[in-house]
């Protein structure tokens, strides 16, 4: 049995990190001080994916891969080089974008709202009407990340400096989005491949997966159904690697709700959820055939004869 799937550190980057930080800071437990000091590193976490620096899951933990993330863009910026969290990391990180972004040879012409980057020069081969890109044309940005030159191109419509309409996106590391924007953000429908092979195909709203998409993991993880914010949510069916299917609510990234849950070997259960496992009345059916029904709880059901355990280890129902 597959244990319960998330898949919320894939978007976390592009939530806002206070929505990432409250998971982590309730799964901690930690007293102010330290919640304090997980607030900064997954900040940092957060901020460093989004603009493309290798450190994993973002998690509040200033582990080795966020260390080493953190010194390639003090190297990138010329900064001391110690891989520590402090607070003028924190604040260069998330300080505001500047209003306006210089186009290289163009004068004439300035883009909206970029978030900076180390050694970098802008081109854009369209029109600028007023003083920012307008219409159909290629922006180029080219810049340092990790040690090495990074590039991202963008071939499409443009509004008043952003992309607006449709359009295609390569950036570093093979990362590809095709479809609509909006205000300089990807919005309506269109299709995102991460350079891990994540691929999600549907519907966006303001960065973010909202209303029905596809997603599928190089792990062999499908899902197709609702998305709200940049989580599963609403009706959905996924599917397993190992055969295995659920099909049903979603609710903040896990099964909640209603659903059935298949297994590749024939059983099945079908009833209640809560936070990705069986949780309140539900029947479970054995692959002979078999109907065990009840109230369980975390994935347990305890009777009078045994007990009963789905996608959880039994060992764990007597805790």
């Amino acid at each position: 049995m597959p244990n319960p799937v998330s898949i919320a550190p894939l978007h976390c980057a592009a939530r806002a990190a206070q929505i990432c930080l409250s998971a982590v800071m309730l799964a901690a437990g930690a007293d102010s001080a330290a919640a304090q000091s997980e607030t900064d590193v997954l900040r940092v976490q957060t901020r460093l994916l989004k603009l493309g620096y290798s450190i994993g899951a973002p998690d509040g933990v200033l582990g080795p891969a966020t260390k080493r993330a953190v010194r390639r863009y003090q190297n990138d910026w010329g900064l001391r080089v110690d891989g520590e969290v402090d607070p003028s990391l924190v604040a260069k990180l998330a300080a505001p974008a500047p209003a306006e972004a210089a186009i290289k040879g163009r004068s004439d012409c300035v883009l909206s709202r970029l978030d900076p980057r180390p050694k970098e020069t802008i081109t854009w081969s369209g029109a600028c009407v007023k003083g920012k890109p307008e219409g159909e044309g290629v922006l180029v940005r080219r810049f340092r990340l990790e040690g090495r030159r990074a590039e991202v191109r963008y071939e499409g419509g443009m509004k008043d400096g952003e992309p607006s309409g449709r359009g295609v996106m390569i950036g570093p590391k093979k990362r590809r989005y095709v479809g609509h924007w909006l205000r300089g953000q990807r919005h309506g429908v269109g299709e995102e491949v991460k350079n891990s092979g994540v691929r999600y195909t549907g519907e966006w709203r303001f960065d973010l997966y909202e209303g029905q998409g596809r997603l599928t993991t190089p792990k062999g993880l499908t899902y197709q159904g609702g998305w709200k914010g940049g989580f599963r949510d609403g009706k959905g069916v996924e599917t397993y690697k190992n055969g295995d299917r659920y099909e049903g609510d979603f609710v903040f990234d896990a099964r909640d709700g209603k659903g059935v849950y298949s297994f590749k070997s024939g059983a099945s259960y079908d009833g209640a959820w809560s936070r990705g496992l069986p949780e309140g009345a539900g029947v479970y059916r054995t692959r002979k055939g078999r109907t065990i029904s009840g109230v369980w709880a975390k994935g347990c059901l305890t009777q009078a004869d045994a007990t009963y355990a789905v996608l959880v280890k039994k060992a764990s129902c007597a805790r």
